[in-house]
Order: C-alpha cells, then structure tokens, then sequence
C-alpha cells in the first residue's frame, strides 16, 4: 500500500460488514511508522494510504480505526 491522498484518521466503534479492514503490518513502512503517533492524537489529518477498494479503509491496531480517504 503506498502514501496517497490527504484524509483523517479516527477511532471506530463498529466497522460495516463490507469494509475493508487491514491490519496495522499491512500498511506501507513508511505510514506504518507515523501511525501509532496519529492515532494517538486521532482525529487526525494526514498522509494515507491510497486504496482501490473505496474511501473509507479501517486498520486494526490497538483498536480499530477509520480512514477516510476524501
């Protein structure tokens, strides 16, 4: 997965049935290392990994998180 739009990044309380859900080791290396400081300070505007699989993906790591790619 490579760097891509500008988009937010937020704590998710529930995931829809059809999203797409990555874990935290599939991100690219780069966004994998910025990733735990963003969450942190989540909701948060950054650089995110572009996907061909719609605007919204969701990442497990400590909990689950949206990005919205927008």
């Amino acid at each position: 997965m490579s760097m891509g739009r500008v988009t937010q990044i937020e704590a998710s309380g529930t995931i829809p049935e059809d999203a797409v859900v990555l874990h935290y080791d599939e991100l690219d290396d780069n966004f994998r290392h910025c990733f735990p400081s963003l969450v942190e300070r989540a909701p948060f505007e950054a650089a995110a990994p572009e996907s061909d699989r719609g605007d919204d993906v969701y990442v497990k790591f400590t909990d689950y998180y949206r990005i919205s790619c927008r």
